[in-house]
């Protein structure tokens, strides 16, 4: 852990709506046997354990070409988001599990062009800040809770679990490298946001679980809540929609 990270691990109050939803769709995904997290139904026989996604095997490429960073204005008026120097990637299958994640330079992700993202929405994902404070440290907002809501995004579409607490040390990871750079201590309130994203990577087109994934967390600048001047609109919550039916995926993002 990256020393000035602060990380709060206290969760807000649980929403009345979707807890019982919720508990239940994960505990139909998740059972642990042995230590080991599976998706789906305990088999009788007990399958071997494979690994989990672990930070501690982390491995480190720093890039050689470091971008320059640029000002909060310029880096939001342009038609891609500006990502920092490097991003993180985890890949996954249902034969190896957790493969070891890697901090690499950020750039192009590999996919085969049959990859089940691309034909059936396999994807989840959560988005937070992180921030520098005006007492020169940063901090994340409650990753916990992202963490824990992304876990039960994947097992709703039935992508890989994995430990929420090791999504939150690999969040860290990121920081660690690229908020000095990105994130000054000379620019106090600042922010970027921090993106963790699971993909179904199986290169096999039919309707089913995928047996290949991949978790990649970036980090960008994006523009702040109230620009343009005078704030954002918002039409929330209309008589005729309802954003988060009985059963359906209120609780879970993504995909």
């Amino acid at each position: 852990m990256a020393p000035g990270v602060i990380t709060p691990t206290t969760s807000g109050p649980e929403g009345k709506q979707d807890v019982d939803l919720t508990a239940s769709a994960v505990d139909s995904k998740l059972t642990t046997k042995n230590g080991h997290i599976q998706n789906g139904h305990v088999d009788p026989v007990t399958p071997p354990k494979l690994p989990d996604l672990d930070a501690s095997k982390l491995t480190y490429t720093l890039t050689t070409s470091p971008r320059a960073v640029p000002e909060e204005s310029v880096a939001n008026s342009g038609l891609e988001t500006v990502c920092t120097d490097h991003m993180i990637t985890a890949t996954w299958s249902t034969r190896t599990g957790w493969a070891a994640p890697q901090l690499k330079p950020y750039g192009p992700l590999t996919l085969m062009p049959t990859a089940s993202v691309l034909h059936y929405a396999t994807e989840c994902f959560e988005g937070l800040k992180v921030y520098r404070g005006y007492d020169g440290k940063l901090r994340l907002f409650r990753p916990d809770c992202n963490a824990n809501r992304m876990l039960m995004s994947t097992v709703r579409i039935s992508l890989p679990p994995f430990p929420p607490s090791e999504l939150e040390k690999l969040l860290l990871a990121l920081m660690s490298v690229d908020g000095p750079k990105w994130l000054p201590k000379s620019n106090p309130g600042a922010y970027l946001y921090l993106r963790p994203t699971m993909i179904g990577t199986s290169p096999q087109l039919g309707v089913q679980a995928p047996h290949e994934a991949m978790l990649y967390i970036t980090a960008s600048f994006m523009p702040r809540m109230d620009s343009p001047a005078g704030g954002m609109k918002l039409h929330t919550s209309p008589e005729d929609m309802v954003r988060a039916w009985v059963g359906g995926f209120g609780y879970a993002s993504g995909g």
